[in-house]
């Protein structure tokens, strides 16, 4: 099985070999196609959400955007100092908790 990782402003090979490892460590038995996307706003976001229907959004750390696509249910993950992945709670101010993948 196939999982689509929305990353928000940054390519794949923005992405360390040990962030690329971890991701593939949260869904172990499915391959990852990441996807770059630059919204203008928290709208266009929301409709990339909807139409790519992404297992999560890989966020920068700092500057997340708040996003319709929350309401809707779409997690939204960034990497941490030490590279652990966390989940976006709410915003503002950002709250992020460990991340634990959905099914």
């Amino acid at each position: 099985m196939e999982e689509m990782v929305i990353l928000l402003r940054k390519d794949a090979a923005d992405l360390t070999k040990r962030q690329r490892q971890i991701l593939t460590q949260v869904y172990p038995d499915r391959s990852i196609t990441f996807h770059r996307t630059d919204p203008a706003d928290y709208l266009e976001h929301d409709l990339s959400c909807q139409e790519l229907r992404p297992v999560f959004v890989l966020l920068p750390l700092q500057r997340q955007i708040p996003s319709l696509a929350m309401e809707r249910g779409v997690t939204h993950v960034a990497f941490g100092p030490n590279d652990e992945l966390l989940e976006l709670v709410e915003l503002p101010p950002p709250i992020f908790k460990p991340f634990t993948p959905r099914d």
